[in-house]
């Protein structure tokens, strides 16, 4: 297990040499390091063709954050959202941010209005004081013992 890992880390160092010391591919291996865990040779390989198809690193780090935050922590999912902007031609950090915007705003949209109160949240309003559910509990008392005369 030991060879292993070292061999891993061999392999990484290689790889990190022989793509030039490029600072947008150094770039996205730090995100994807400090977000999700080691960077595989097969995902190192996977950022770079991304970056030499023209895509930013400044997007594909978004991408990491927001698997991220998802807690998804798999270079499967982060590909996901690379590859489901690059069907709709999102190649850009700003363009990746509006797209993200704008599913926000329709998915709020989509949200019940403040005028609808969910099933909950009635319940919670009309919560009864700690005093009437004394007095409930005691008048409940009350007429129990009344039947039992």
């Amino acid at each position: 297990m030991e060879q292993n890992s070292t061999d891993n880390i061999d392999n990484n160092i290689i790889y990190y040499n022989n793509i030039n010391n490029n600072t947008h591919t150094r770039e996205c291996f730090s995100c994807y390091e400090e977000n999700i865990g080691i960077v595989s040779p097969a995902v190192m390989e996977d950022m770079d063709a991304y970056l030499n198809q023209g895509i930013e690193d400044k997007l594909i780090c978004e991408a990491i954050n927001d698997a991220a935050k998802a807690q998804r922590f798999s270079w499967h999912y982060i590909n996901a959202i690379i590859l489901d902007k690059l069907k709709r031609n999102i190649t850009t950090y700003t363009a990746y941010i509006a797209d993200r915007e704008s599913f926000q705003r329709q998915r709020d949209s989509a949200k019940p209005s403040a005028a609808y109160q969910s099933e909950t949240d009635l319940y919670e309003e009309y919560r009864p004081s700690d005093e009437d559910r004394a007095a409930y509990l005691a008048s409940v008392k009350a007429q129990e013992v009344k039947h039992r005369e």
